[in-house]
C-alpha cells in the first residue's frame, strides 16, 4: 500500500520524544514563557492592574496562544491517527482495490497549503469584520495586540488546514470500505476502527471550537465563534457519518447477498416439504432462525454508546466556556 510522507510539524513533534499532547503542552508553555516574558520586561502585569483594557487584552492574547498550541498539535495527532487506522485495516483491504483510495493525489499537500493560505485571508476579513476593535494599524499596536493579530492569521491557517485534512481523511477512509475483503456478519468487532475514526476526527473539531469558546467570555465576539460553531459542526457531523457511511454500504451488500442465499434455500426447502419430504422440516425452522438473526445486524456497525459519546463531546464547548470564565474572575481576582 502507499505510505504517506509525514509533514514537518509532524517530525518536529515526534523528534521531542514526547507524547503528541505532550508535545502540545510543551509547544503552549513556549508561548506562554515567551508571551510572558515580555509583559514582565514590560511591566505590564503592573499596568494591567490599573487598566481593565490591558487586562483584557492579555487575556485575548492568551487565548490565541492556547488555541494556536491546540491546533497545531491536532492537526499532527489527526495525521498519527489516519495512519494507525490505515494500519489496522490493511490486513482486512484488498491491496489492489484500495490503491487509489490510498495513493496520495499529487497535489494534496498544496491543496492544503492552499487551504491554509485562505484560512490567513478568512481570518483577516474576520477579524476585521466580526472581531472587536480590531484593525491592522501598526499606530494602534500595543505588546499584547501584536500577539493578536499574529496569532490571529496562525489560527486562521491551522484551522482551515484542520478542517480540510479531517475532511479529506474522512472520505478516504470512507472510499477503503469499498475494498473490504469480507465482511463477517456474525462479527462486527473488526470494523468498529471505522466509528473510532470518526469520533476522533469529531472529538478533535469539536475541540477546535471549545478552545474557541474561551474568547466568549467577551460576549463581542460571539459572531465570530457561532460561525466557526457552523463550520465546525458541519465537518464534524462528516468527520463521523463518512466513514460509517462508506462500510453500512458494505454491510449492507454482505446482508442482502446472504438474506437472498437464506430465502433461496428456504425454497428449496419448502418445496421438499411440500413433495411430501419430511427431513426438509427442520432445515426450513434452521433458515427461518437464520434469516431473522442476519435481518437484525445493525448495518450501521456501531452502538448506542458512539452516540453518547458524540452526544458528550458537543457539551465540551459549554464546559470550555464556563472555565475560561472562571480563569478569567481568577486572573481578575489577582490581578485586582
Amino acid at each position: 500500500m502507499a505510505g504517506h510522507p509525514r509533514s514537518w510539524t509532524r517530525r518536529l513533534f515526534e523528534r521531542t520524544r514526547l507524547p503528541t499532547f505532550g508535545a502540545g503542552l510543551a509547544l503552549l508553555l513556549l508561548l506562554l514563557g515567551g508571551f510572558t516574558t515580555q509583559e514582565l520586561i514590560l511591566g505590564r502585569f503592573a499596568l494591567a492592574r490599573e487598566s481593565i483594557v490591558i487586562a483584557e487584552d492579555m487575556w485575548i492574547a492568551i487565548v490565541h496562544v492556547v488555541i494556536a498550541a491546540y491546533l497545531v498539535t491536532a492537526c499532527v495527532y489527526c495525521e498519527q491517527t489516519r495512519d494507525t487506522t490505515l494500519e489496522e485495516l490493511r490486513p482486512l483491504l484488498d491491496e489492489a482495490g484500495a490503491e487509489g483510495a490510498l495513493a496520495r493525489a499529487a497535489g494534496e499537500r498544496r491543496i492544503l497549503l492552499g487551504a491554509g493560505l485562505v484560512g490567513i485571508l478568512l481570518a483577516f476579513l474576520i477579524s476585521i469584520y466580526l472581531a472587536p476593535e480590531a484593525n491592522y494599524d501598526p499606530k494602534s499596536f500595543n505588546p499584547e495586540n501584536i500577539w493578536h493579530r499574529v496569532l490571529g492569521l496562525v489560527l486562521g491557517f491551522w484551522i482551515t488546514r484542520l478542517l480540510l485534512f479531517i475532511t479529506i481523511e474522512s472520505g478516504r477512509v470512507s472510499q477503503l470500505a469499498g475494498s473490504l475483503r469480507e465482511i463477517d456478519l456474525l462479527d462486527l468487532g473488526e470494523l468498529r476502527v471505522f466509528a473510532r475514526q470518526g469520533l476522533t476526527s469529531a472529538l478533535l473539531v469539536i475541540g477546535s471550537v471549545s478552545v474557541f469558546a474561551l474568547f466568549l467570555v467577551d460576549l463581542r465576539y460571539v459572531g465570530m465563534v457561532a460561525l466557526l460553531l457552523v463550520v465546525a459542526s458541519t465537518v464534524g457531523t462528516l468527520a463521523l457519518l463518512l466513514p460509517l457511511r462508506g462500510v453500512r454500504e458494505r454491510i449492507r451488500a454482505a446482508k442482502q447477498q446472504e438474506l437472498a442465499w437464506c430465502r433461496d434455500r428456504m425454497r428449496r426447502a419448502r418445496d421438499g416439504l411440500a413433495s411430501g419430504d419430511g427431513e426438509d422440516n427442520g432445515k426450513l425452522d434452521e433458515l427461518v432462525a437464520w434469516e431473522a438473526r442476519i435481518a437484525s445486524v445493525n448495518e450501521w456497525a456501531i452502538d448506542a454508546s458512539t452516540f453518547v459519546r458524540f452526544a458528550l463531546y458537543l457539551l465540551i464547548p459549554l464546559g470550555s466556556w464556563a472555565g475560561g470564565a472562571l480563569v478569567e474572575r481568577l486572573v481578575d481576582t489577582v490581578l485586582g
